[in-house]
């Protein structure tokens, strides 16, 4: 049994097994690989199952044919009249909650390390995102807690911080904002240069919520924008209806490209 991280060290490791004999290949019932996504313990528990059903199935098989090689009839053996016995029944597999909790039992010894790594992630250039998608793949007593995962990533997709809200205000946001503010800080990191996010950028006076809560940010040099794809999903709405706060402006700089001076060739 062995974990590969890519496709070619699967396809090495398969024409390894296929240079062996059927008996020893019996042997390696299974090759574990990283691509486990989507896969709910049940179904990890399902295919256990089904392997060392299928692991059983050979080792009897490799049982009985060396015993058959062994007793052939006119051998020491067979003189002797040695009983073997049968082979032993297949034990039965831990059930799918057991699974589950023996996986959360050896995932707690790496919280810690999972902590460092992200308390240990900054950068120059920030995004935060708000969704709905992850919230909805809690299970068990975590479920139904919580409606909004909110994330912040650096310029290498890399989580900085992120927090489970029942709801999107500022006030829930607050913790969050304030707590990666002081840990830039204690680590003595630059400001990040901007900030992008999917809404609240823009405003017709005063500071935006966004900027109220990066306020320590904001006031040395950092800026706040919308970022390119909802830049490009709002901008027919943005230019189209006079109720957003930079209608006035972008209007005026299309007017003024419109009526440029233009050039023959």
């Amino acid at each position: 049994m062995r974990a590969l991280q890519s496709d070619g060290g699967l396809h090495e490791m398969l024409l390894i097994l296929a240079q062996l004999s059927e008996a020893l290949q019996a042997m390696f019932p299974s090759v574990l690989t990283s691509k486990t996504e989507g896969n709910t313990m049940i179904k990890v528990w399902r295919q256990i199952q089904e392997n060392h059903h299928e692991e059983y199935l050979h080792r009897k098989d490799l049982y009985t044919t060396l015993l058959m090689t062994v007793a052939e009839p006119g051998g020491i053996v067979s003189a002797l009249r040695h009983r073997f016995q049968a082979p032993p029944p297949p034990r039965e597999l831990p059930s799918a909650p057991l699974l589950r909790h023996a996986f959360l039992l050896a995932e707690a010894n790496n919280v810690q390390d999972y902590r460092n790594q992200i308390l240990s992630t900054f950068g120059t250039v920030l995004k935060m995102d708000s969704t709905k998608k992850v919230v909805k793949k809690l299970s068990g007593e975590g479920h139904g807690s919580a409606q909004w995962f909110t994330s912040i990533a650096n310029e290498f997709s890399q989580i900085v911080t992120f927090v489970l809200t029942c709801e999107e205000s500022t006030v829930k946001l607050a913790p969050m904002c304030s707590g990666v503010i002081q840990r830039f800080r204690l680590a003595n990191q630059p400001v990040p240069k901007i900030l992008y996010v999917d809404h609240g950028c823009c405003r017709a006076q005063g500071p935006t919520a966004v900027e109220t809560l990066f306020e320590a940010w904001v006031n040395r040099g950092m800026v706040v924008r919308l970022d390119i794809f909802h830049w490009i999903h709002r901008f027919d709405a943005a230019i189209r209806t006079d109720s957003h706060s930079k209608y006035a402006a972008l209007s005026l700089r299309w007017l003024a490209l419109l009526s440029g001076p233009s050039t023959t060739g």
